[in-house]
């Protein structure tokens, strides 16, 4: 939590908006609540709570076991049938992002990024941020990462 403020404090400000995007989400919401006094506002963009199995919300679970493949199978361009499903098809797409993968991590840390996101959750613990805040998810069925509403809880 004091990575955004030491940002913040570096940068000369007082206060910020933070902006998180998927599995930075939580970080920037933990923060907002710890610091409210230091932010501004809060935007979220494709937030990605927890993935743990969640027996109200089936599709976490699908999408759960659907990321541990992309793991298992890590860079090999699986990330597009989660991700970026209207695209899986293009042979082409599929070896740039099997490229992209194994130039941003190794196996063992899209492994690891994973098992934090799987144990990442703002619920129940967590009081809610009072300051201005947006989140942008994705408006349409082809993304199969999860459902919209899981990430306004």
């Amino acid at each position: 939590m004091d990575d955004p403020r030491a940002v913040i404090d570096d940068a000369g400000s007082r206060r910020a908006i933070l902006f998180g995007e998927c599995e930075g989400a939580p970080q920037s919401v933990l923060s907002a609540a710890a610091h409210p006094e230091r932010t501004d506002g809060l935007v979220l963009y494709g937030p990605m709570p927890g993935v743990r199995e969640d027996p109200e919300q089936p599709r976490w679970i699908d999408a759960s076991r659907e990321l541990e493949d992309v793991v298992a199978n890590w860079g090999q361009g699986k990330t597009l049938d989660v991700f970026a499903p209207s695209a899986a098809g293009s042979e082409r797409v599929r070896r740039s992002m099997a490229a992209y993968e194994r130039a941003s991590a190794s196996p063992a840390m899209a492994n690891a990024l994973l098992d934090r996101c799987a144990k990442s959750t703002l619920r129940p613990r967590h009081r809610p941020s009072t300051c201005p805040h947006w989140c942008f998810t994705a408006a349409t069925t082809s993304s199969r990462s999860g459902p919209p509403a899981g990430s306004r809880r």
